[in-house]
Parts: structure tokens; C-alpha cells; sequence
């Protein structure tokens, strides 16, 4: 039986990684071989005494099949995504349900950027189309949210395909 960190239960990287499938991530040693970052390394990330570096946060992501680290470290970490965004929302549902959300999307982001040119067809941003605009951006966000989800539900569905 694996002990739980205690130090590290509330932290994404180790959750990520004591809910992995693979049965030598139950164990921090094992898993540092695996993934070829030391020991001490993965338990100074875990307790969140260090913060991964981008290619150990990709290693782990693809390793512990986890996507939503990239998504954790882009909107709690990087400073450029804290102020732009990356969002991820965990879909609960497969390809097809990710698929559907997307096509919607694609519909909305039809209608902002039609309220975009609309804006900046004179050249200048009044006032009165500062709320438009917002607006505008933020089904764009919804947009790349979607278009990030689908990827994510794709790159499983094809994952899974590969195993048998």
C-alpha cells in the first residue's frame, strides 16, 4: 500500500500522479526513474516547495496522462498565462460531446467576428463599443477553450485507439 503524501495531497502534480494508471507512479522513486527528473525534484514539486520547469510539466502531463497540468501551470504559474489564459475544462464526456461544444463555439466566434469588424470599420473604438468589444473577446475565449478541450478529448480518444 502506498503511503499519501501529506504534504503534497492538495498539490495537482502529485494528485495527477498517484492517479495515473501506471502502477510504478504509486511510488515517487520509481516514477523519477520513469521520468527521468530526481527524486528530490518531484517531491520539492509535489509539496510545492519548486515549481516545474515547462519540460518537466510536459513530461508529466503526457506521462500521468493529465492534461489540465498544462492548464494548472499556464493560469497558477506562467506569468504570460496568468495574464492571457489557458483555460481547460476537464470534459466529462468523450470526443463526440467535445465536438459538439466546439461546433458551437465556431457558430458564436462567427458572430464576434462580425461585431469585430463592425467595431473597427471606422478605425477607432468609441465608448459606447468598449462592451461590445469585451464581449467579443470573451466568446473568442470560450472559442479557444473549446478548441483546446477538443484537442485534449481527440488526442485520448486516439490514445485508447492505439491500445488494445
Amino acid at each position: 500500500m502506498t503511503k499519501m503524501s501529506i504534504l503534497g495531497k492538495d498539490n495537482p502534480f502529485y494528485k495527477a500522479r498517484i492517479a495515473s494508471s501506471k502502477e510504478s507512479f504509486k511510488s515517487r522513486c520509481d516514477t523519477a526513474k520513469d521520468i527521468f527528473i530526481s527524486r528530490r525534484r518531484l517531491e520539492e514539486i509535489e509539496t510545492g516547495k519548486r515549481e516545474p520547469y515547462t519540460d518537466e510539466l510536459l513530461i508529466m502531463a503526457e506521462a500521468y496522462d493529465a492534461p489540465y497540468l498544462v492548464e494548472h501551470y499556464c493560469n497558477h504559474i506562467c506569468k504570460i498565462g496568468q495574464k492571457f489564459g489557458c483555460k481547460y475544462v476537464e470534459n466529462k464526456g468523450d470526443a463526440y460531446k467535445a465536438t459538439v461544444m466546439f461546433i458551437k463555439s465556431l457558430k458564436e466566434a462567427e458572430q464576434a467576428k462580425e461585431n469585430i469588424l463592425e467595431i473597427l470599420s471606422d478605425g477607432e473604438i468609441s465608448q459606447d463599443e468598449i462592451s461590445m468589444l469585451d464581449e467579443a473577446i470573451s466568446k473568442l475565449n470560450e472559442t479557444m477553450t473549446d478548441i483546446i478541450n477538443l484537442k485534449i478529448a481527440l488526442e485520448k480518444e486516439k490514445n485508447k485507439g492505439g491500445k488494445k
